[in-house]
């Protein structure tokens, strides 16, 4: 017999390294390959207004954060706190399976993208998505949720988020 498994918070969000990453985000289509520089980060905030670019799913923007500091139980052993909630004011998709690490970000009025979180999840899924809706399982909701880069930042002081001139 095991012990139970205690559901401690902990954030969903973690360092990358290597020389691949250029401080861009992807926009447009799940298959474009336009992107725009990234200019910073901030931390959300509720009513503001955001876009998702997840692998699958593409560039979806006009998501309003609802929440922030939530603790989300994804499952045993898997709790996080500190999650943001986001609903898409226009009822689409705003991200579903595989977009999971994807970037959060406010576009700003020159053309940049203010780096605002990480995409963790979703709530109430559905069949509907945008983008390839075509992987058999895959569920997508106008619900989403993400972990915010200035928790990590402020904890990390001496990381820094990859900005692009």
């Amino acid at each position: 017999m095991t012990a139970p498994a205690q559901n401690v918070p902990t954030h969903d969000i973690a360092t990358i390294s290597g020389g691949d990453y250029g401080g861009r985000v992807y926009t447009g289509s799940n298959s474009s390959t336009t992107t725009i520089p990234v200019a910073g980060y901030t931390a959300p905030v509720v009513n503001q207004i955001l876009c998702y670019s997840g692998a699958p799913s593409g560039t979806v923007c006009n998501n309003r954060v609802t929440h922030t500091g939530l603790t989300i139980n994804y499952g045993p052993g898997h709790v996080y706190d500190g999650i943001t909630r986001t609903v898409q004011q226009n009822g689409q998709p705003a991200v579903g399976s595989g977009d999971s690490g994807g970037p959060v970000y406010a576009a700003t009025s020159d053309g940049r993208a203010t780096a605002v979180g990480i995409i963790s999840g979703i709530s109430n899924g559905t069949t509907t998505c945008t983008g390839d809706p075509g992987v058999n399982g895959r569920l997508c909701s106008a619900t989403a949720l993400f972990t915010p880069v200035s928790e990590y930042f402020k904890a990390n002081p001496n990381d820094r988020i990859l900005t692009a001139s």
